[in-house]
């Protein structure tokens, strides 16, 4: 049982309780100290931010008049602000971690000390008339593990700058507060104009409600922050921030003074946000003052309507099973040789195998530049087309892909599919009774009238489906059919185009991947088609002459 153990002043680090203790014992040595705390000997850093194994030290205090473990992990450790820069199934490992300790020692150095290193002032802070009221109640001071938070600069009772202590949160062993390393002759006081020391006081203000409860913020960040700045119309019909008019606003607001206390370059902080909106790319104290930027609390940040952004992010198959599940989402600015101008996509995919790309913009951009696939296409196909029988364009209209693209798809051989013996008997009785009953058609019209029977012989008995179409393909083929399909075909290229265009690809990108991606299928598949339909033809030659 540790005697005399100290109680923990408001606010106060429990490495600061235990630094104090250290002082009272009359040890030199604070090794011996740090191995009768835990009954035990250990050679692990302690954390001065978040501590190891409070369990351990728990045991050897007097419980009865002392705080609870969760009391001293909320009120007196920064355990809860440091919440909000994890996942959210990281919270009880690193729970468990930090009142009982973990075997791995990976695990224990990262718990232990390394979330101190996230303070970038790298050293622990003080408030000098905090420290001078501090003797005059106690007759000592302590380090306050609100100061310690990396988006806290201000005193918040006194309006004044933090200052560095002399002792380096890197430092071993147990070092207590004191008036000689919290000395400010060295670390003068700076004086700043009221427009940065009032955004200071804000940053310190959310930063506190952080301490005591998990907002996640860094978790749920990047689609508030595309909600937040849309909502400011600072994105361009591209998506690409309006970096200059960011810049001068954000300047303005935090004050002339904030680089010079906090080393935040906002140029670059505006650049990074270009970059990337995901939360978990940028600092917690960037996020923060963003958050604080935009004038609203941690609260109103997280409840704030993204139900646009939402929109464009549901997922565009209508016979998807998977709408609750979270799908994977980028957001990434591009500047690029194949594109005329730098553009913002968006990229998601959802668990039922959709997959969207397109450029984040207005309304007309991002539907006009979008493109869908699919990489579990075939289940679709084998389902609802071939079990259920549902026609091909009710098909193409629930997944939201081109019909003629899902024609195209029929033909590719899909090696997932398990063929049975009868399977052959069925689609070849169903195809000679097609053809039996209308013996005055042309192929392409049986073709297409029937694709999925046609299509199923032509990827598994194409040997077969070849003799039994031999005599329908000199039968006169429908003026009203090759208009029809003509049409069908060059539009859904003209489409594809215009997608390619509207996306900002430069002509040399457009020209490669119409020939290689789509005019690839069409040559494929209609190659001896080409001949009916003229149109969509003609316009094949156009790329292909390029």
């Amino acid at each position: 049982m540790l005697r005399y153990f100290p109680r923990p002043y408001p606010g106060e680090l429990f490495y600061s309780v235990l630094a104090r203790y250290f002082r009272r014992s009359l040890e030199i040595d604070d090794i011996k100290v740090i191995n009768s705390i835990y009954n035990s000997k250990i050679t692990k850093i302690l954390g001065k931010v978040i501590p190891y194994n409070l369990e351990a030290i728990y045991k050897e205090i007097d419980c009865f008049y002392y705080l609870s473990p969760h009391e001293l992990m909320k009120n007196h450790t920064l355990f809860y602000f440091y919440l909000n820069t994890k996942h959210s199934y990281e919270t009880k490992r690193i729970y468990s971690n930090i009142l009982y300790g973990d075997r791995n020692k990976v695990v224990n150095k990262v718990v232990s000390s390394g979330l101190n290193l996230t303070d970038e002032n790298g050293y622990l802070m003080f408030c000098n008339k905090c420290v001078d009221e501090d003797f005059q109640n106690y007759g000592e001071t302590y380090w306050r593990a609100f100061f310690q938070i990396p988006s806290v600069f201000v005193c918040p009772k006194h309006k004044e700058l933090l200052n560095k202590s002399t002792v380096l949160l890197k430092a071993k062993g147990l070092i207590p507060a004191t008036k000689d390393n919290c000395c400010i002759s060295s670390n003068p006081l700076k004086n700043i104009t009221d427009k940065t020391l009032n955004f200071l006081l804000l940053l310190a203000k959310e930063s506190e409600k952080l301490t005591v409860k998990n907002y996640k913020i860094l978790d749920i960040s990047e689609r508030r922050n595309v909600a937040i700045i849309d909502q400011m119309n600072l994105f361009d019909r591209y998506g690409i921030l309006k970096k200059a008019e960011l810049l001068k606003q954000i300047t303005y607001f935090v004050g002339k003074d904030f680089y010079e206390i906090t080393r935040v370059n906002l140029s670059n902080f505006v650049d990074e946000l270009n970059s990337s909106f995901f939360g978990r790319e940028r600092s917690i104290l960037k996020q923060l003052m963003l958050i604080c930027f935009l004038r609203i609390t941690v609260e109103d940040f997280k409840d704030i309507s993204i139900i646009k952004v939402n929109n464009y992010l549901k997922c565009k198959n209508l016979l998807c099973s998977e709408k609750r599940r979270r799908s994977q989402i980028f957001f990434r600015s591009i500047e690029s040789d194949g594109y005329r101008r730098p553009v913002r996509k968006i990229s998601y995919s959802c668990y039922c195998g959709m997959k969207f790309e397109g450029l984040f913009g207005d309304d007309e951009i991002m539907y006009s530049s979008s493109k869908i696939t699919y990489s579990r296409l075939g289940k679709y196909i084998d389902y609802y087309l071939y079990k259920k029988k549902m026609p091909i364009c009710e098909l193409a209209t629930k997944l939201s892909i081109s019909e003629v693209n899902l024609e195209y798809y029929l033909h590719e051989k899909d090696d997932t599919y398990v063929i049975k013996e009868a399977d052959y008997k069925v689609y070849r009785e169903e195809w000679l009774s097609i053809v039996n009953s209308n013996l005055d058609k042309h192929i392409l019209e049986l073709k297409y009238s029937n694709l999925p029977v046609y299509s199923w012989l032509y990827r598994n008995d194409n040997e077969w489906l070849n003799q039994s179409t031999n005599k329908l393909e000199n039968k006169v083929i429908s003026l009203n059919f090759i208009n029809n399909r003509d049409r069908k075909l060059k539009e859904n290229l003209r489409s594809q185009f215009y997608r390619m265009i509207l996306s900002q690809y430069t002509g040399k990108e457009i020209i490669r991947e119409m020939i290689e991606s789509h005019l690839y299928t069409y040559i494929k598949y209609t190659n001896e088609e080409l001949d009916f339909f003229t149109k969509t033809a003609g316009y094949i030659d156009k790329f292909l002459e390029m």
